[in-house]
């Protein structure tokens, strides 16, 4: 990933040094130098995670659909917080959404999945606290904690919405990947996008050329949706 790539050149810059290879040193460190700084610059994130993001439109509301399937994205189990800070931002984002979709809905289904990684109990489990919390009946909630991958949700969601329609949410620079392993997996769903960090700034001001932790974090995010994806297509089977 980025950051740690920066590291690694800082540390070799820092080696070279120390071993009197001042010309390699300089070399490291002037390129951890100019990453950081393309990275961080919101523009060129923005070129870069954009056209990602917007592959698939917002859900069309007027569509009607008889099952919300929301994707996992992690959480913390802490008890001295509100169930909706215990999310990460990603799987708050997409929960959100499917909730949206779904009350635009009634009789639909919301399939929560995503598995729990270290933490004591599901993604998928924390989500539907949460949904509760707010007001959406346990019978419309279906689980499923044990997927740990994209791969894993296609295969484990598709005895549930068989050969119908569905809407998808997931964030949306993940979408474009998930979107091409469910529907290989043989399903039909429909995209819905949420959590986009790539937003107009067409209006933005002249300090958005300083270096901004927003862009590298959008610029992490289309490496590795880069990554996800070429995996995808790359690996055997």
């Amino acid at each position: 990933m980025p950051l740690t790539l920066l590291a690694i050149l800082i540390l070799l810059g820092l080696f070279w040094s120390y071993k009197n290879s001042k010309k390699k040193a300089i070399a490291a460190q002037l390129t951890a130098f100019i990453l950081l700084i393309g990275m961080s610059n919101q523009h060129l994130a923005y070129d870069l995670l954009f056209p990602k993001e917007q592959k698939f439109k917002q859900y069309d509301l007027s569509q009607p659909v008889s099952t919300v399937v929301v994707l996992g994205c992690g959480h913390r189990n802490d008890g001295m917080l509100p169930v909706t800070a215990q999310l990460a931002s990603c799987s708050l984002y997409r929960l959100t959404e499917g909730m949206r979709i779904l009350k635009a809905n009634p009789g639909a289904k919301l399939v929560l999945s995503g598995y729990g990684g270290t933490e004591p109990f599901s993604n998928a489990e924390m989500m539907q606290h949460v949904a509760m919390s707010l007001g959406v009946p346990e019978y419309r909630i279906t689980v499923i904690g044990t997927p740990k991958d994209t791969e894993q949700e296609a295969q484990a969601i598709a005895p549930i919405v068989k050969s119908n329609d569905f809407a998808l949410v997931t964030s949306a620079s993940h979408m474009p990947r998930a979107m091409y392993i469910f529907e290989n997996t043989g399903l039909h769903p429909t995209a819905a996008p949420a959590g986009h960090l790539a937003k107009d700034i067409s209006r933005a001001n002249w300090w958005s050329h300083f270096p901004d932790a927003n862009a590298i974090h959008m610029v992490e995010r289309w490496w590795y949706e880069t990554l996800g994806s070429w995996w995808v297509a790359l690996k055997p089977g």
